[in-house]
């Protein structure tokens, strides 16, 4: 049932703007499986709403509504229409309980629902410039439309502050006023009397003192209730807050008089106070319209709502009723007696004639029974309800449905007011309670269970039943305000609005709808565009007539949508009405294509047929698609209006900043990682001898191809170079510009995965079924691992304890003081530590309390706390020439060959105190033989110079003498690699070099007007001057300043190395695991892959230059949830929709992980905390390989042989990677490529009309799937 314009105008014609648009899903080769019997149920559920709610056309298209005579059936225009009996309703209801429980439904429902999610947030994206522009001019603003209070109660619709002013008001002026009349012998009270009795000294009380302020009251409606007692007191509240008592409801009256002068006062705000109406007795009603009458309480502002309390048993108990139907009869028969006769009762007509609405309230936690056919059978009626327990709520809805809609079709005949059904509904208790309200209520309060129930609120949304949310009153009863599901019901596009419910229990200022909206908007970051749609909500929902609605919203605000949209009066642009309507039109295409039967309902004759534009176009690329033999999924695209395919003068700009930015990495890393072509093996033949020379330049190594050569065989770019290009980078990363066009994208591509998600989860399962292996056997590399803590607790716990259990007498070190030898034994019988007792706490290396303390977490690398412990058995230069250690590695890699699915790539550390480091680090992997398959090493700089300086053990003086410490033996070995076949074979087995330390320390900004020191005069004794640029020596270099001259002597020994056909190494470094963003700007413009990058979030500019150029980011959240960021707030997540080539690493599984499979363990928690699936799981598996440093061979086996290409070449049998994935992720940064040249070369026109695959490619990635470069058409 529609509540809109009937939705036969083609807003595709009508008004254009930028919009996601889905492929048309009934146009597929293969339909999603589900859809025909989801939809068909749920065309069902719509039907069923119109036969209980369809009477709301008759009054709205003025049918001829005609009583034969005294009895039922009736006449509506002509034609003979029957009531639903109670027992036809009961089926009815239970059939639809069984729709709502249907697997098919549930499914298809959540997905559309997240489909609406991600049309909103592309609507956002593409249009929220557009929409506040539209406003720009209207005389009116969210604080000068109409809003509607549609929910609140009289008896605390004033604040505590109010309530309290006015009490004291009151016990000043009527003091002697007599309140209480004397019964059985009583005398009478006055108000002064009635303090006094109660012991309430108003004059010197406060709001804390008068108690109603919701605290306590979570889960607990009875204290709720009590909070209506002002100071705690039941008599105060019958004085002040009943309209029926000893001085017939005068201050009640008095004070609600006052809540309308203030509505007048403000203008734009107006209410629907609910007063109640008991059931008790047939005097109810007369009463309560003498207490409005002779108070004079009509008002402009106002709408009265009537409220049924459900508490039947009461009365039952007491006497009062026999039945449920005397409880109904109280209620109706007045009702129906001034109908036939107003003048019978003329001030109650009157009443009547100003009413707008029923609610029906009470505490919907209470356990209940279910309406059931069964039920029924033994009781038929509401005069055989007898029982002292309350009726289930779905049978109290129908008796007030069926009572109503027989008083409003008398109403209409007469030419009456009608009054719509607006219950409390879901707010708590079972979720069945919405499904009533689905069938039989106009619209609803609360509805917050809604979130429960995916397809009752797709339902909700397909008929647009409007809701009145409270969350100020349900974060204080039933649910905290962060998980009310408002904020995503309205961005989905739910008919919701806000309320306040209880102003004296929640709210605080004298604007409690103010203050409703207010902090929803600073919650849910609302703009004022969606505050007044909010508002519009409110006025359609409400009672107030057609006339005055129109003063509000505008003259054809009853065609609804932008179609009767009016800014002037709204403040609502009709872009984002259109949008609204589009995206439900939608919905409604895709119940009428799916859906069978029930083709006369005039909910779904209403769903216009599809754009034809839209549907053609989608036609035209499916046949191309199936021509050309593609991967057939289903694709998303965005429509643009020809007015908007010429771009704005800033975009442009930006597109070429990041054009500019792209050939800054391009100047720096001139090709792909580099690789080796074969595996290696250690016995292979060595290389022979070449003729090149080498020599170190302030830092960096120059390579001559002989002696007689007078130039090196390349000059790199110097590291003044590399500061003015960092610059040039930081223009762009620090423009809001290039900022705000970079969140779009990344907006966009994060929301178009998931819709991808939605669309194609189907597809990409079957996908996943079709591969010859699964995630378990998919190769996963650990691209993060540090060597030393590499094991498990578990692991080397076994490993501790059976080396002193079998090895005791091993001499782990010599005393110092005597030289004598110092065993095993003899360690753990000092430190105390009884062995066959040791468990992994008493290890001590779990990484607790080190949250933002990097040393902490270093601390946590001695077993027992003992570093001893460490030298000895997570070391290698010790007295046993790390034999322990050595043991423990063999184990692992042994575990990995046994696990045959893991892979690693295992850190071990150089810090450049000297050149044998290298030639000890060698012959230690060689002795231990610690050459594996499942293995490649990773060189790990540790950035300490400052501390390697103060070491007494070494005699550096500069930083060029560290830096030839590391490099020199590497040039010498690869020009001879006879000269050390150790280290040459060694070298063989290396693949990245990493550079570590913690990155929070703070260092001095380097600039081209502050620049450090050459390496060879970073002399840390010469200490500050000015010389230094005020740089201090003392301290270690900066993070950019290291990786430069890191890059600079690789990218010249892999220049040496390749012209004598040996392996090459990449730069893979710790970057952006915190500390300054510049850090990642280094890292862009010089590392192959990074790992961490959690800074990225904080530059949209650099995390979309990372995605358009792939540099892999290995991220590790279980140890960042340690040290840096907790688990929920890391970006893995957002990086890998939006498509950044992220991988899982485990970093330090011994401080970190429990189980013995860490990286399992971090894909299998990742799974758990994002809801990955196996396909995503595999795409991240694909993704550790492709950044992985094992050669070219070894991927064509774990990729497939033509992986170099692009993800779409990936061997879907060999990675568990379906095609519909990467042809998706190929699809989508060729997209972002080719939009940004676009934009360049003024053909916009093309790129983002839609998503268009077949598009031929003048930017192109040049270097392969794990670092593409985009540069022009040659």
């Amino acid at each position: 049932m529609l509540h809109e314009s009937d939705g036969t105008e083609d807003a595709d014609t009508t008004f254009q703007f930028p919009l996601l648009i889905e492929y048309p899903v009934w146009e597929a080769p293969e339909p999603p499986r589900e859809f025909p019997q989801a939809f068909q149920l749920l065309k069902e559920a719509c039907a069923m709403r119109e036969k209980y709610n369809g009477f709301e056309y008759w009054f709205a298209a003025e049918a001829s509504v005609r009583v034969e005579e005294e009895g039922w059936p009736l006449r509506v225009s002509g034609q003979p229409f029957s009531i639903p009996s109670l027992q036809e309703y009961t089926r009815d209801y239970t059939r639809l309980l069984s729709i709502i429980s249907s697997g098919p439904v549930k499914s298809v429902t959540y997905e559309r629902l997240r489909m609406l999610d991600t049309k909103w947030e592309f609507h956002r994206l593409l249009n929220h410039e557009r929409e506040e522009s539209g406003t720009l001019h209207d005389p009116r603003d969210f604080t000068t439309v109409v809003k509607v209070d549609n929910h609140i109660h009289l008896a605390a619709a004033m604040t505590c502050k109010h309530l309290l002013q006015y009490i004291k008001k009151k016990a000043r002026h009527d003091a002697d006023r007599v309140v209480i009349k004397g019964k059985n012998g009583k005398e009478d009270m006055t108000l002064s009397q009635v303090f006094e009795s109660l012991h309430v000294e108003v004059d010197s009380f406060t709001v804390n003192h008068l108690d109603t302020r919701a605290d306590n009251t979570f889960n607990r409606f009875d204290n709720f209730n009590a909070k209506y007692n002002p100071f705690g007191r039941s008599e105060l509240r019958s004085i002040f807050l009943k309209s029926s008592n000893d001085i017939d409801g005068e201050y009640f009256a008095g004070i609600t008089k006052e809540l309308f002068e203030m509505g007048a006062e403000s203008k734009y705000l107006k209410s629907e106070y609910r007063i109640s109406v008991y059931g008790a007795t047939r005097e109810d009603w007369p009463k309560l319209a003498r207490w409005v009458e002779d108070n004079g309480l009509y008002h402009e502002v106002n709408k009265w709502a009537v409220q049924i309390p459900r508490i039947y048993p009461i009365f039952r108990k007491l006497g009062k009723v026999k039945c449920f139907q005397d409880v109904l009869d109280n209620i109706f028969l007045p009702l129906f007696a001034v109908t036939e006769n107003p003048d019978s009762d003329p001030v109650l007509a009157r009443l009547v004639a100003n009413l707008g609405m029923f609610d029906s309230v009470d505490d919907e936690s209470r356990p209940e029974m279910e309406l059931e056919e069964h039920m029924i059978a033994k009781c038929p009626s509401a005069k055989l309800w007898t029982s002292e327990e309350n009726p289930p709520y779905a049978f109290q809805m129908y008796y007030l449905w069926v009572n109503l809609l027989k008083l409003n079709i008398m109403r209409h005949a007469k030419g009456m007011n009608t009054i719509a059904l607006r219950p409390h509904c879901g707010e708590s208790g079972s979720v069945n309670h919405l499904a009533s309200a689905f069938m039989v209520a106009k619209s609803i309060n609360h509805g917050i269970n809604l979130e429960k129930s995916t397809p009752l609120q797709y339902l909700y949304y397909l008929e647009q039943v409007g809701m009145s949310v409270s969350p100020l009153s349900n974060n204080s009863l039933f649910l905290d305000y962060k998980r009310n599901p408002f904020f995503v019901m309205f961005r989905r596009g739910l008919n919701a609005t806000l309320s306040t419910d209880d102003p004296l229990q929640f709210h605080y200022t004298n604007s409690p709808l103010i203050e409703e909206y207010s902090v929803a908007s600073q919650r849910w970051g609302l703009s004022g565009i969606d505050m007044s749609e909010i508002a519009r909500a409110s006025v359609l929902q409400s009672a107030f007539e057609h006339h005055i609605k129109q003063s509000w919203l505008g003259e054809h605000y009853l065609k609804g949508w932008h179609f009767g949209n009016d800014v002037a009066f709204s403040n609502i642009p009709d872009l984002r009405l259109a949008f609204r309507h589009r995206v439900w039109h939608f919905e409604r295409v895709l119940l009428l294509k799916f859906g069978s039967g029930l083709e006369s309902s005039t909910a779904l004759r209403t769903a216009a047929v599809s754009t034809p534009s839209l549907v053609a176009h989608h036609q035209k690329e499916l046949q191309r698609q199936l021509k050309e033999g593609r991967v057939w999924f289903a694709r998303v695209g965005i429509e643009m209006p020809e007015s908007e395919h010429r771009v704005s003068t800033s975009t442009q700009m930006v597109c070429e900043m990041m054009k500019d930015a792209l050939e800054l990495r391009a100047k720096w890393k001139r090709g792909p990682m580099p690789l080796s072509r074969m595996k290696p093996s250690p016995d292979a033949e060595l290389a022979p001898a070449s003729e090149h020379m080498f020599r170190m330049v302030r830092g960096v190594f120059e390579v001559y191809e002989g002696e007689k050569a007078t130039e090196p065989m390349r000059r790199i770019p110097n590291f003044a170079q590399f500061v003015q290009d960092t610059m040039t980078l930081a223009a762009a990363v620090d423009s809001d510009m290039c900022a705000s066009f970079c969140r779009q994208r990344l907006g966009m591509l994060e929301a178009r995965y998931k819709t991808h998600k939605l669309l194609n989860a189907q597809r990409e399962k079957e996908g996943v079924q079709d591969c010859t292996v699964d995630f378990y056997h998919v190769k996963k590399v650990d691209n993060h691992i540090h060597l030393n803590t590499g094991m498990g607790c578990e692991h080397l716990r076994e490993f501790i304890k059976s080396k002193i259990r079998d090895h005791p007498d091993d001499v782990v070190w010599l005393n110092p003081l005597d030289n004598s030898p110092v065993t095993l034994k003899s360690v753990f019988a000092d430190l105390g530590v009884a062995i066959d007792h040791v468990t992994i706490d008493s290890l001590s290396m779990r990484a607790d309390s080190t949250f933002h303390r990097f040393e902490g977490l270093k601390l946590r690398c001695d077993p027992f706390g003992q570093t001893d412990l460490r030298a000895i058995f997570l070391r290698r230069n010790n007295h046993m020439e790390g034999r322990y250690l050595a043991e423990l590695t063999r184990e692992m890699l042994a575990k990995s060959q046994k696990n045959s699915s893991t892979l690693t790539e295992f850190r071990l550390s150089i810090y450049g105190r000297d050149a044998r480091e290298w030639e000890d680090l060698a012959s230690w992997v060689d002795k231990h033989q610690l050459y594996h398959s499942c293995n490649r090493w990773i060189i790990q700089v540790s950035r300490c110079f400052d501390k390697v300086w103060n070491d007494a053990d070494t005699m550096l003086e500069t930083f060029e003498q560290l830096l030839d410490n590391m490099f020199r033996p590497l040039f010498e070995v690869s020009v001879d690699p006879e000269s050390n076949p150790t280290l040459a074979k060694f070298l063989s087995f290396v693949s990245s070099f990493d550079t570590v330390n913690d990155e929070s320390i703070p260092e001095s900004p380097i600039t081209p007007h502050a620049m450090p020191p050459t390496p060879d005069n970073w002399r840390p004794g010469s200490g500050v001057g000015t010389g230094n640029k005020g740089f201090d020596l003392t301290q270690n270099p900066p993070y950019s300043y290291y990786l430069y001259y890191l890059w600079a002597n690789i990218e010249q020994l892999n220049r040496l190395r390749r012209a004598n056909d040996l392996n090459e190494f990449a730069l893979r470094p710790h970057c952006g695991q915190s500390g300054s963003v510049t850090h990642l700007m280094a890292g862009y413009l010089l590392a192959d892959n990074i790992n961490h990058g959690l800074q990225l979030e904080k530059s949209p500019v650099l995390e979309y230059l990372y995605y358009l150029q792939q540099i892999g980011i290995s991220l590790s959240p279980v140890a960042e949830n340690k040290v840096f960021l907790k688990y929920e707030n890391n970006p893995f997540m957002g990086f890998f929709k939006r498509g950044l080539l992220v991988s899982l690493s485990t970093d330090n599984p011994v401080l970190q992980h429990i189980t013995e499979e860490p990286l399992l363990e971090e894909y299998s928690i990742a799974a758990q905390m994002y809801r990955l699936s196996e396909c995503d799981l595999s795409e991240l598996a694909a993704n550790s390989v492709l950044m992985s440093g094992y050669s070219h061979e070894e991927k064509c086996t774990l990729l497939g042989k033509h992986y170099a290409k692009g993800k779409f070449h990936i061997d879907h049998k060999k990675t568990n990677l379906p095609y519909v994935r990467s042809v998706y992720r190929q699809e989508c940064l060729q997209e972002e490529i080719d939009y940004i040249e676009d934009v360049l070369m003024g053909d916009i026109a093309v790129s983002q009309t839609v998503f268009d695959v077949a598009r031929p490619q003048r930017f192109k990635a040049i270097h392969g799937p794990s670092n593409p470069r985009l540069v022009a058409n040659e």
